[in-house]
């Protein structure tokens, strides 16, 4: 069995895989990367309207 997640954290989407072992009964982690589903429309409405710059809120 996997689990998998997709989760935002400053301006990065990542993606988190747990998968359960059953010989040792215990869950693992599968996959951790940033995202590669990045059909987002509020981060790109952000990034059209150029709002983080505008509230000064870039890094």
């Amino acid at each position: 069995m996997v689990d998998n997640y997709e989760f935002v954290t400053g301006h990065k989407k990542g993606y988190l895989a747990f998968m359960y072992n059953n010989c040792t009964n215990k869950w693992i982690i599968k996959s951790f990367h940033l995202s590669e589903n990045m059909n987002d429309q509020m981060l790109q409405a952000i990034k059209k309207f150029d709002i983080m710059k505008k509230l000064n809120l870039e890094e």
